[in-house]
């Protein structure tokens, strides 16, 4: 599917946010936001997208309608917060867990999965992006921690190449 100008198409944060938005909630997983959110709750996932540097796979020009070759693939970072209050969610919605903190980590890790996102894991919903595929995934830091307002709160992030879809180019 064409992207309708340029600007949609390099707008890769709204992009890939949008995509993982409804890839989460298709997945179960509740009460998140993006960077565009304005007032979620204190449970909840928080979803970043940072993009980086070009890397190249140049596409063509013809592709890009532009006169010249122009990079279609980039680094970029996904970053994921987990944020549970300790003394309203003590206890796990799954048992097994020693607390919702805990699932909700576990539950975010699984849908990162590349299954997960391709949708070949049984009961899960494929990741969906309108103009961008994830070409490289890697599991990076993961970090926890108490914040000062009794919080658990634990990072994660991925590291990701996204490669323009080669249908995506403007018309």
């Amino acid at each position: 599917m064409p992207a309708p100008s340029l600007e949609h198409l390099f707008d890769t944060r709204a992009n890939i946010e949008a995509g993982f938005t409804a890839y989460l909630t298709a997945n179960g997983l509740a009460a998140f936001g993006t960077s565009y959110t304005g007032d979620i709750a204190d449970k909840r996932v928080l979803l970043m997208y940072t993009p980086g540097a070009s890397t190249g796979h140049c596409a063509t020009s013809t592709t890009t309608l532009t006169g010249e070759k122009e990079n279609d693939w980039f680094n970029g970072e996904i970053r994921f917060i987990v944020q549970t209050e300790r003394a309203l969610a003590d206890a796990a919605e799954v048992s097994g867990f020693a607390s919702l903190h805990d699932y909700r980590v576990a539950q975010l890790k699984v849908l990162m999965l590349r299954g997960s996102l391709n949708g070949t894991i049984t009961g899960k919903t494929a990741l969906a992006l309108d103009y961008h595929r994830i070409a490289v995934l890697s599991e990076g830091a993961e970090d926890s921690g108490i914040e000062g307002d009794s919080f658990d709160v634990t990072s994660l992030s991925y590291a990701v190449q996204i490669q323009i879809k080669a249908d995506a180019w403007p018309t």
